[in-house]
């Protein structure tokens, strides 16, 4: 069964959202850790003494399982759908902010560290680390290249996996507020980079995987997310309290929806689009079609990511 993962970063806890249904879950991600694989441990929460919250940022599904970047803790958690357990590892980097899956493994990008790392899905420490330029920000992976994004540097740097050998630095000219893979029939799968210019107007640049930039194009203030959807890519520009859609092929503009407050994390949600409202504290639904708002789910706190999982109820 298809559901929406939500994180609430101020609750410390993951809320799925069943569309079909209309039902709701909550579940207390702190109340769920059996293990967490610090040196010194010794067992349920021992580490949310040191770090207070696990500041729920980033995640990412694969099958049963949801993986959880909790910045506050510098750590993953790996949270079992199934039973509602979470396992806890530290990163070696601080600050996880985003990551990503990429055949059996986790990319983990650490903003306080810059540093890019990589693991296991089926656990263990992270093995392979690589700092990169100030204020990562950004991470995602396709074929066999990783694509990280540095806000201060304003940057994209390309590496191979598993290795996390840097490829090739590119200089962006805006500062990048993330990357997500987007794909077209004629060119493939590619790096969409989208940020913002010294001048505070958005903007979005299309690289292919060997980092040859194939398309830039201007969108609504402050993108801080975006998604694709056929031959439609999507950005969430807080700065305009709107949603902004252009073309997949030549990011030319085809329509906005105005949403009324700030939007954060977006998520494709059948036809329909979710909408995460970070300081309003709540989550939207919104049809593709004409922007029409169609559900609110309310009282989730701080809702900073929004995906969508295979659930077994």
């Amino acid at each position: 069964m298809r559901a929406a993962a939500i994180l609430s970063m101020a609750e410390d806890a993951a809320v799925f959202y069943y569309p079909d249904s209309g039902k709701i879950k909550k579940l207390s991600l702190t109340g769920s850790v059996v293990y967490a694989a610090a040196a010194g441990s010794t067992g349920r929460n021992s580490f949310f003494t040191r770090c207070g919250s696990l500041g729920c940022r980033s995640a990412a599904g694969d099958g049963r399982y949801l993986y959880i970047a909790a910045s506050h803790a510098s750590g993953i958690l790996r949270l079992d759908t199934y039973g509602g357990v979470a396992v806890f590892r530290h990163c070696i980097g601080r600050y996880p902010m985003q990551l990503c899956l990429w055949n059996g493994y986790i990319i983990t990008a650490c903003g306080e560290t810059d540093t890019v790392e990589i693991c296991l899905c089926s656990g263990g420490q992270s093995f392979i680390s690589n700092r990169l330029g100030q204020a990562l920000c950004g991470v995602c992976a396709a074929k066999n290249v990783c694509a990280a994004v540095c806000f201060l540097q304003e940057a994209l740097y390309l590496l191979s996996v598993p290795q996390l050998a840097v490829l090739k630095e590119i200089k962006l000219g805006f500062a990048p507020n993330g990357v997500c893979v987007t794909e077209t029939e004629k060119r493939g799968e590619g790096f969409l980079v989208y940020g913002n210019e010294a001048d505070g107007r958005g903007c979005a640049a299309l690289f292919d995987i060997s980092g040859d930039m194939l398309l830039f194009g201007r969108t609504g203030f402050n993108p801080v997310d975006a998604v694709q959807t056929g031959d439609t890519v999507v950005f969430s520009c807080a700065g305009d309290k709107a949603l902004l859609l252009h073309k997949t092929h030549d990011l030319m503009p085809l329509r906005s929806f105005a949403l009324g407050a700030m939007p954060e994390g977006i998520c494709l949600c059948g036809e329909d689009i979710l909408v995460g409202m970070n300081v309003a504290g709540r989550v939207e639904k919104h049809s593709m079609k004409n922007g029409r708002l169609l559900k609110q789910l309310p009282g989730i706190c701080e809702p900073s990511q929004i995906i969508m999982i295979d659930m077994p109820y």
